[in-house]
């Protein structure tokens, strides 16, 4: 019986090793988990502000190129307008 008891008792110490080692490759694991989730927030922001720039340069451009669509219609109309006033007065008669 004693001999089982010995037996018994090693087993445990045993045991009790093996979970203070997963304990501590437990940690390091969520500390490697929490380390990554950090860089990717960090790179997901980056990502983020990156694409709020562009957006920004690209409003800035379309909006250019309306003002520019915009002048050239108007500049096509007095063109049209002069061309049949040309027209108008060139009648023969």
């Amino acid at each position: 019986m004693d001999e089982f008891m010995e037996h018994v008792g090693n087993f445990a110490i045993e045991m009790h090793v093996q979970v203070e080692e997963l304990k501590s490759h437990s940690n390091a694991l969520k500390s490697k988990f929490s380390e990554l989730q950090g860089s990717l927030n960090h790179l997901d922001n980056s990502e983020i502000a990156a694409a709020e720039r562009r957006k920004s340069e690209l409003q800035t451009i379309k909006q250019s190129m309306e003002r520019e669509m915009s002048l050239k219609h108007q500049f096509r109309e007095q063109l049209r307008r002069q061309l049949a006033n040309l027209l108008t007065y060139q009648k023969p008669t």
